[in-house]
């Protein structure tokens, strides 16, 4: 079951007027002044995206909103109109296809508006929401949040943290760093505001699910805790709060997935591929397969895990 995937209906892009153009078998779409791509086309189309899913040995996929559309920066109710498109739309699909389930997209600019919106998707059929990993430059430990994790406690959904809005986009835009290793810089940061910030022990029934792994936190923990001992405004914070999170799989290697594992619980690791980006772990389930983690282990992560956390039965 694959936690990390996008998707962004036809009929969506359509409405925003989207330019969609084709070469070798790939997508770019032009749409609301960003650009995205190259994608297959089970980006946008149902039936494509099913049967793209078998290939890679996906059974159940969650669907998200790409980062693109976001649009924390633009005005509220513009943002709402999307989101609300995107959540209607989204909830025909998994109401009718067993094999996805979607998280919404809320206007998080407007905080309060994010959490109305949320009970609208809900309403819809939806099971999760994906966030980006700050909202037009504030940090998730930003106390204006707080009406909208509230509301995703109380609805007890799975609370997706994507890259967005990189940090410092004029010292990346070299080597397709912005994607390679600004998304992890986005996590990283996103982590810690929630960790330093306090937000688990305000919220403590979130259910936050970060991608790529963590960035680099799960791999650097005890720098965290280290600054929790010499700083006095950090005292008392307990870095280990790090195990109340969810992280996806998406890190290419059997060796680097051990070793998330090995920090944070086998039972708080889940499988994603963030397709269909080029930049995402395709192939996902076979590096699963080629840990040295017991079998019990592996089908934690490849599916049993994600099931607990989106109640789903199989």
């Amino acid at each position: 079951m694959d936690v990390h995937s996008h998707m962004v209906p036809v009929d969506l892009l359509k409405e925003l007027g989207s330019e969609v153009s084709e070469a070798n078998g790939l997508f770019t779409i032009k749409t609301a002044g960003r650009v995205i791509g190259p994608v297959t086309r089970g980006f946008f189309e149902v039936d494509s995206r099913k049967r793209e899913n078998m290939s890679l040995g996906i059974g159940v996929q969650v669907l998200s909103m790409t980062h693109h559309l976001f649009l924390y920066k633009e005005n509220v109710d513009s943002a709402r109109k999307v989101s609300r498109k995107f959540n209607k739309l989204m909830g025909s699909i998994c109401r009718d296809e067993g094999s996805f389930i979607c998280n919404a997209t809320v206007p998080l600019q407007d905080p309060k508006i994010a959490a109305e919106e949320l009970e609208e998707a809900v309403s819809e059929g939806l099971k999760g929401v994906e966030i980006g990993t700050n909202v037009a430059g504030k940090n998730l430990d930003d106390p204006s949040l707080w009406p909208f994790y509230e509301k995703a406690q109380e609805l007890t959904l799975p609370i997706l943290v994507h890259p967005a809005d990189i940090m410092s986009p004029d010292r990346m835009r070299k080597y397709y760093m912005e994607i390679v290793v600004g998304t992890l810089a986005e996590t990283t940061v996103a982590i810690t505001s929630l960790l330093f910030g306090g937000v688990l022990r305000q919220f403590p029934k979130l259910k936050f699910v970060f991608c790529h792994g963590g960035g680099a936190v799960p791999y650097q923990i005890g720098r965290l805790r280290r600054a929790t001992e010499v700083r006095e405004d950090l005292k008392g914070i307990d870095v280990w709060d790090l195990r109340k999170l969810y992280f996806d799989a998406v890190l290419f290697e059997p060796l680097s997935l051990e070793f998330l594992v090995k920090t944070v619980g086998v039972d708080r690791v889940v499988l994603g591929t963030d397709y269909p980006f080029n930049m995402g772990d395709w192939r996902a389930v076979e590096i699963v397969k080629r840990t040295s983690l017991n079998e019990e282990d592996k089908m934690r992560i490849a599916w049993r895990n994600a099931v607990e956390l989106y109640g789903r039965k199989l």
